[in-house]
């Protein structure tokens, strides 16, 4: 059975992740419809550790959407 979850969500998925495929991130986004998700380009399993260290920019928004629930 699927649930619908409003929780505010931030997925970041690398798109060379062979341990997480992205066709799950895209398979569940429907059921949160608060989400938002960054696919990091190339990024393999640790893709989000790596964006957000190389992207202080993206780090911040990324902090700031997790505090408030807003993009």
């Amino acid at each position: 059975m699927s649930v619908r979850d409003e929780t505010p969500i931030l997925f970041v998925q690398g798109d060379w992740d062979t341990n997480t495929p992205i066709e799950n991130l895209l398979g569940i986004l429907p059921y949160f419809p608060n989400a938002h998700a960054i696919v990091v380009h190339r990024g393999q399993h640790a893709g989000s550790l790596q964006l957000l260290r190389d992207r202080p920019d993206l780090w911040r928004a990324a902090m700031a959407f997790l505090n408030a629930g807003v993009a």
